[in-house]
């Protein structure tokens, strides 16, 4: 690891910290040690291996994810396994759950929010860990296994599910709230070249994959009070005539 690549990671950690509302003195007493240790190892850069894989412990971040957050915007995405996809798709509190531990939630957070119990957590928690999305630690903490953004299949079993519903529920929402200058409704029907509706699918394509790493990114590195849920439902193509048949 060279100069400039430690000088990211610890800039990186130096921001997670705040956004978990950790202070020094409070990393000294999770890793055992004193505060003019930490204190050294931010300012003076003496950061080995095994220290930041302790520190990554407790800010709940894999090695793996902390690199890429220090190197750059993107992060993988990462896709269900057709097990996985029917599993949440019987269980969307599960799925609902498991997009909160990716996002970095520890059990607290989502008790508070969901009010669920321990005993719930943890048969929720074997479940994820069976399926291979998560390690169980210790003290109820979890972490996922493939860091990064999760994409559904499009025609996936949980997709169906999940989609279907949401989408409904959100254009209702759409079109009850009053207007406002955080939101965009656009509709319409028209008759373009292949070459104009290839290149309107491309550009909003692009929106749609630069939107989650922002999220991603804004999650991980903004105050929680700062940050605005957002939902985004994009949808352009050809519209089939009368008779014509879906193709599946």
């Amino acid at each position: 690891m060279n100069e400039s690549q430690l000088y990211a990671i610890i800039e990186t950690l130096k921001t997670l910290l705040k956004r978990k509302g950790l202070k020094y003195v409070d990393l000294a007493q999770k890793l055992g040690v004193s505060v003019t240790t930490v204190k050294r190892i931010f300012s003076e850069k003496e950061l080995g291996v095994g220290r930041l894989m302790e520190i990554c412990d407790v800010l709940g971040i894999r090695f793996f994810d902390l690199v890429e957050l220090a190197r750059n915007d993107c992060f993988p995405e990462v896709y269900l396994t057709d097990e996985q996809e029917e599993f949440f798709a019987e269980s969307l509190e599960s799925f609902e759950i498991f997009q909160l531990i990716h996002r970095g939630w520890d059990f607290s957070r989502i008790r508070d929010k969901l009010g669920i119990d321990k005993v719930a957590w943890q048969k929720v928690t074997r479940d994820l860990d069976r399926l291979g999305l998560i390690d169980r630690l210790e003290n109820e903490r979890v972490t996922p296994r493939s860091p990064g953004i999760i994409r559904l299949k499009t025609k996936g079993p949980l997709a169906r599910v999940v989609h279907k519903d949401q989408h409904k529920d959100f254009l209702e929402q759409t079109f009850e709230d009053p207007p406002s200058d955080q939101r965009l409704y656009f509709t319409g029907e028209f008759h373009v070249a292949q070459d104009t509706l290839r290149e309107v699918v491309a550009q909003l394509e692009s929106i749609s994959k630069r939107l989650p790493h922002k999220a991603w990114r804004d999650e991980m590195f903004s105050p929680s009070e700062s940050l605005v849920p957002l939902k985004a439902v994009v949808v352009v193509g050809r519209r089939r005539q009368s008779g014509e048949r879906s193709e599946r």
